[in-house]
């Protein structure tokens, strides 16, 4: 039994219908995971747990003496095991462990396959079209409000009395954003890196530490470190669900994960998880291994990808809340 203070947050036991729910700060991680059937709920920020009298009497034993909240029923002795969600998404996937990081992309495909594609793509497209028309609605705001300063100061020149012999210059402006932007100038750069984030912000949720990661990496001034880095920060959060150390690979951490179905899958989520997180596996392979000279262009646009696909999963994965915090962790010297 676990009695020590929590000093780092609170440690709330709850339950819902089929589960119990266990929300605890992520340096205190291990207690959660060495209880058997635990699932990470990314949208929630809990561990989910099977409501079954086992798995209460574990619960019971690990926190109800040091809980700050232990709300949860002891189950009838005769009580049905819930299944989970994602065993029923699963059940049929390849066994065979996957021996490459090839193999095991392969395999994240046939589970993809095993999902109704129709209904996936289209609430894929509707996410995007409002990340799109959000992204929209910010950069019209901002250029009203430019627009405005300079209606303001054009009053102020008119206020001021000119000198008879002074020419005058038309001032021409343009309300409207140009039809390309011309990537090689670093405005014309900075401004489309703020319209997909402002696009990848809504498609996560508004989650404000997404938004102060991304901003900070510079996914398309420096795609080959915002993409590098992000797949670090990604791998210690995969560490944390899985409960292992830094000794595996990051498609080995995934695999793993999806086999003891450690991630907690709705019915309801058109986000495959796994197949996303395969497919940023193969673009941070593609930057750190490139089989060919990898131009400009294409390392913006694999940045791209990784960018939206990185949306999608990082409510679902991340278990510590503040990536500042993670990154200060990181960054701290090594003690000697």
């Amino acid at each position: 039994m676990n009695t020590r203070p929590n000093s780092s947050g609170p440690v709330v036991i709850t339950e819902v219908a089929n589960y119990f729910l266990v929300r605890i700060p992520s340096d205190q991680g291990e207690r959660a995971r060495q209880i058997p059937g635990r699932q990470w709920d990314g949208n929630r920020k809990m561990w989910v747990f099977p409501k079954d009298l086992q798995t209460y009497k574990a619960l019971e034993a690990e926190f109800k003496a040091g809980a700050d909240v232990f709300a949860i029923r002891r189950p009838d002795s005769s009580g049905v095991v819930q299944p989970t969600q994602s065993s029923q998404v699963f059940k049929e996937t390849p066994t065979d462990p996957p021996n490459t990081e090839e193999e095991f992309e392969e395999q994240l495909t046939v589970v993809a396959q095993k999902e109704s594609v129709q209904n996936r793509e289209l609430e894929s497209m509707y996410g995007l079209l409002l990340g799109v028309q959000e992204g929209m609605t910010v950069q019209r705001r901002l250029l009203d409000a430019i627009l405005q300063k300079h209606d303001d100061f054009s009053e102020r020149l008119d206020a001021v009395e000119h000198k008879p012999k002074a020419v005058s210059k038309e001032i021409q402006i343009v309300k409207e954003l140009p039809d390309l932007l011309n990537l090689s100038q670093t405005t014309d750069l900075k401004l489309l890196e703020k319209a997909l984030i402002g696009i990848a912000f809504v498609t996560c949720g508004r989650d404000q530490a997404f938004m102060n990661w991304v901003v900070k990496q510079k996914p398309l001034l420096t795609p080959f470190d915002f993409i590098c880095t992000t797949h670090e920060l990604l791998k210690q959060q995969l560490e944390k669900i899985a409960g292992w150390g830094h000794e595996r690979n990051f498609w080995e951490l995934v695999d793993h994960i999806r086999k003891e179905e450690l991630i907690f899958c709705d019915r309801s989520d058109p986000i495959q998880v796994f197949y996303v997180l395969g497919a940023m596996n193969s673009i941070r392979r593609q930057f750190g291994h490139p089989r060919s000279a990898i131009g400009e262009a294409e390392k913006m646009a694999r940045s791209i990808l990784y960018l939206m696909n990185l949306a999608l999963v990082w409510p679902r994965v991340m278990v510590d809340e503040e990536s500042q915090e993670m990154e200060a962790k990181n960054n701290e010297p090594n003690p000697s």
